[in-house]
Protein backbone atom coordinates (compact mmCIF):
# COMPACT_ATOMS: atom_id res chain seq x y z
CA UNK A 1 0.00 0.00 0.00
CA UNK A 2 1.37 3.42 -0.94
CA UNK A 3 1.49 6.64 1.47
CA UNK A 4 -1.83 8.05 0.08
CA UNK A 5 -3.57 4.80 0.47
CA UNK A 6 -2.67 4.11 4.26
CA UNK A 7 -3.47 8.21 5.30
CA UNK A 8 -7.17 7.80 2.96
CA UNK A 9 -7.91 4.76 5.09
CA UNK A 10 -6.65 6.77 8.53
CA UNK A 11 -8.60 9.58 8.06
CA UNK A 12 -11.94 10.70 7.46
CA UNK A 13 -12.76 13.58 5.28
CA UNK A 14 -15.41 14.88 7.60
CA UNK A 15 -13.30 14.89 10.03
CA UNK A 16 -10.35 16.67 8.26
CA UNK A 17 -12.76 19.26 6.88
CA UNK A 18 -14.21 19.35 10.11
CA UNK A 19 -11.40 21.03 11.66
CA UNK A 20 -11.63 24.07 9.06
CA UNK A 21 -15.66 24.57 8.63
CA UNK A 22 -18.42 23.89 10.78
CA UNK A 23 -20.43 21.05 9.10
CA UNK A 24 -23.91 20.19 9.72
CA UNK A 25 -25.38 16.70 9.02
CA UNK A 26 -27.99 16.91 5.98
CA UNK A 27 -29.22 13.45 5.04
CA UNK A 28 -26.14 11.20 4.17
CA UNK A 29 -23.68 14.06 3.48
CA UNK A 30 -22.50 17.02 5.38
CA UNK A 31 -23.12 20.83 4.66
CA UNK A 32 -21.32 24.12 5.10
CA UNK A 33 -20.54 27.62 3.65
CA UNK A 34 -17.81 27.29 1.22
CA UNK A 35 -14.55 28.21 2.12
CA UNK A 36 -13.16 29.40 -1.29
CA UNK A 37 -16.08 31.92 -2.44
CA UNK A 38 -18.56 33.83 -0.55
CA UNK A 39 -21.78 32.76 0.21
CA UNK A 40 -24.90 33.04 2.05
CA UNK A 41 -26.53 29.57 2.22
CA UNK A 42 -24.33 25.99 2.38
CA UNK A 43 -23.51 24.83 -1.15
CA UNK A 44 -20.55 22.81 0.05
CA UNK A 45 -21.36 19.34 0.48
CA UNK A 46 -19.09 16.56 2.07
CA UNK A 47 -19.71 12.74 1.67
CA UNK A 48 -17.92 10.05 4.14
CA UNK A 49 -19.35 7.64 2.06
CA UNK A 50 -17.36 9.06 -0.92
CA UNK A 51 -14.93 10.65 1.20
CA UNK A 52 -14.90 13.65 -1.14
CA UNK A 53 -16.05 17.24 -1.12
CA UNK A 54 -18.16 19.39 -3.65
CA UNK A 55 -19.31 22.77 -3.90
CA UNK A 56 -22.63 23.43 -6.29
CA UNK A 57 -21.82 27.11 -6.34
CA UNK A 58 -18.32 26.97 -7.05
CA UNK A 59 -17.37 23.99 -8.60
CA UNK A 60 -14.43 22.77 -6.76
CA UNK A 61 -14.22 19.38 -5.48
CA UNK A 62 -11.59 16.87 -4.14
CA UNK A 63 -10.65 14.54 -1.58
CA UNK A 64 -8.96 15.72 1.77
CA UNK A 65 -5.56 16.00 -0.03
CA UNK A 66 -7.09 18.08 -2.57
CA UNK A 67 -8.93 20.56 0.75
CA UNK A 68 -5.98 20.66 2.24
CA UNK A 69 -3.77 21.98 -0.80
CA UNK A 70 -6.43 24.78 -1.78
CA UNK A 71 -7.22 25.50 1.68
CA UNK A 72 -3.20 25.74 3.16
CA UNK A 73 -1.56 26.64 -0.62
CA UNK A 74 0.70 23.20 0.04
CA UNK A 75 1.59 20.91 -2.84
CA UNK A 76 0.92 17.05 -2.89
CA UNK A 77 4.04 16.18 -0.89
CA UNK A 78 3.84 18.74 1.66
CA UNK A 79 -0.13 17.35 2.14
CA UNK A 80 1.22 13.60 2.86
CA UNK A 81 4.13 14.55 4.84
CA UNK A 82 1.71 16.68 7.09
CA UNK A 83 -0.81 13.78 7.46
CA UNK A 84 2.17 11.09 7.85
CA UNK A 85 3.41 13.22 10.78
CA UNK A 86 0.27 13.48 12.25
CA UNK A 87 -0.57 10.01 12.11
CA UNK A 88 3.12 8.93 13.17
CA UNK A 89 3.74 7.17 9.95
CA UNK A 90 7.07 6.01 9.07
CA UNK A 91 7.55 7.65 5.71
CA UNK A 92 10.46 6.48 4.59
CA UNK A 93 8.96 2.75 4.00
CA UNK A 94 6.53 5.04 1.16
CA UNK A 95 7.74 5.28 -2.13
CA UNK A 96 7.17 8.89 -2.51
CA UNK A 97 9.15 9.82 -6.23
CA UNK A 98 12.65 10.47 -6.48
CA UNK A 99 14.35 10.27 -3.99
CA UNK A 100 12.74 6.94 -2.33
CA UNK A 101 12.64 8.06 1.10
CA UNK A 102 12.57 10.92 3.28
CA UNK A 103 15.86 10.27 4.61
CA UNK A 104 17.55 10.14 1.23
CA UNK A 105 15.26 13.68 0.38
CA UNK A 106 17.42 15.11 3.12
CA UNK A 107 20.93 13.90 2.31
CA UNK A 108 20.17 15.48 -1.41
CA UNK A 109 19.29 18.70 0.26
CA UNK A 110 22.48 18.88 2.29
CA UNK A 111 24.32 17.98 -0.60
CA UNK A 112 23.07 20.47 -2.76
CA UNK A 113 23.55 23.34 -0.36
CA UNK A 114 26.71 22.40 0.32
CA UNK A 115 27.86 22.49 -3.46
CA UNK A 116 26.07 26.10 -3.64
CA UNK A 117 28.07 27.04 -0.87
CA UNK A 118 31.08 26.15 -2.90
CA UNK A 119 30.00 27.61 -5.84
CA UNK A 120 29.21 30.97 -4.60
CA UNK A 121 32.57 30.94 -3.05
CA UNK A 122 34.35 30.57 -6.35
CA UNK A 123 32.25 32.87 -7.85
CA UNK A 124 32.73 35.70 -5.77
CA UNK A 125 35.98 34.93 -3.95
CA UNK A 126 38.30 33.08 -6.41
CA UNK A 127 40.75 34.36 -9.11
CA UNK A 128 38.63 31.40 -11.53
CA UNK A 129 35.05 32.82 -10.78
CA UNK A 130 36.44 36.71 -12.08
CA UNK A 131 35.03 36.21 -15.45
CA UNK A 132 31.53 34.76 -14.42
CA UNK A 133 30.71 37.36 -12.05
CA UNK A 134 32.22 40.07 -14.33
CA UNK A 135 29.50 38.56 -17.17
CA UNK A 136 26.56 38.66 -14.63
CA UNK A 137 27.54 42.17 -13.43
CA UNK A 138 26.92 43.19 -17.15
CA UNK A 139 23.86 41.52 -17.78
CA UNK A 140 22.67 43.31 -14.30
CA UNK A 141 21.91 39.51 -12.38
CA UNK A 142 22.45 40.32 -8.61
Amino acid sequence: MDLKEEIKQRLDIVDVIGRYLPLKKSGNNYKSVCPFHSEKSPSFSVSRTLQIYNCFGCGKKGDLFSFIMEKEDLDFKEVLLKFATELNLDVGKYRMGYPQNFKQKQDVYKVNDYVKQVYNYVLLKSKSGETALKYLKNRKIN
